[in-house]
């Protein structure tokens, strides 16, 4: 069974680089004076003045751009990153790209042979796994960005990326680039791992949890976290866990004095 357990844990894995690999920003490139974005020209581009700045973006003298796309409400000359490459970098001036095979593909062949392995071993165990962003934000002059979407309200020269998808300026805390409602930036800090706090309260992927003792609460790993009373996974209460002796054994695994837990349900 255990053996099973670790055949869909490197499942998982693949899963997970698939999904990266799918949603990898494609590189900028030039030729024959012309720029291209995942093998698609963009028209207007100059080549000359183009600048890969990292997570799909890029700009010239003239725009900046996301994914091949440009942004009309954003000036080139003030857009600076939060998180982007540590330099601008010069699109070089490349031939036509030699055909590369399909890495998706490749993995997906591998994932199903390991779940080929792990068929009629028992219905899988459905639980939610946890969920990292780690994507900056973008900010310019006059606007604030979250994968080339317009942050909302936000302060441009008070804005502060504080990892995992939590941010704050002068007056409001974000996550994702939404607006956390109800609450302001005063002592608002991200933690690890999806979760946030502020003085009396705890959040998960910018949700608000429901937390006993939020002076006691602390981020395990794996998803896991805990106050003085109760544990917690992916933001939500593990049912029966006695927090005073819980440990995270890893790949999703935990236990207790009297129980062990798989990605916060109880196994036995």
């Amino acid at each position: 069974m255990k053996s099973s357990y670790r055949l869909i844990a490197v499942a998982v894995l693949l899963m997970s680089a698939v999904a990266v690999f799918a949603q990898s920003y494609g590189r900028y490139e030039v030729r024959l004076d012309k720029v291209f974005y995942a093998g698609a020209v963009i028209n207007g581009a100059d080549a000359y003045t183009i600048r890969d700045l990292g997570y799909g973006y890029a700009k010239d003298k003239n725009n900046v751009y996301w994914n091949g796309q440009v942004l009309p409400f954003v000036d080139p000359v003030g857009f600076k990153l939060h998180g982007g490459h540590a330099d601008y970098q010069p699109v070089p001036q490349e031939p036509a790209p030699a055909p590369r095979q399909d890495i998706g593909q490749a993995l997906g062949s591998v994932l199903g042979s390991i779940l080929g392995q792990v068929a009629g071993t028992g219905a899988a165990h459905q639980a939610p796994e946890p969920v990292y962003i780690r994507e900056g934000y973008f900010v310019d002059c006059d606007v604030v960005l979250y994968h080339g979407v317009l942050v909302e309200g936000a302060n441009p020269g008070y804005f502060q990326d504080l990892g995992n998808g939590y941010a704050i300026d002068d007056r409001s805390s974000y996550y994702a680039g939404q607006k956390i409602k109800g609450i302001t930036s005063v002592n608002f800090r991200s933690v690890r791992d999806g979760y946030a706090r502020n003085t009396n309260n705890i959040y998960y992927l910018g949700k608000k949890i429901d937390v006993t003792s939020p002076s006691s609460f602390t981020v395990l790993k794996d998803g896991y976290a805990k106050d003085s009373f109760r544990v917690y996974y992916c933001g939500v209460l593990v049912k029966n866990a006695t927090a005073s002796s819980f440990k995270v054994l890893g790949d999703g695994y935990a236990k207790d004095s009297f129980r062990t837990f798989h990605r916060g349900v109880q196994t036995r």
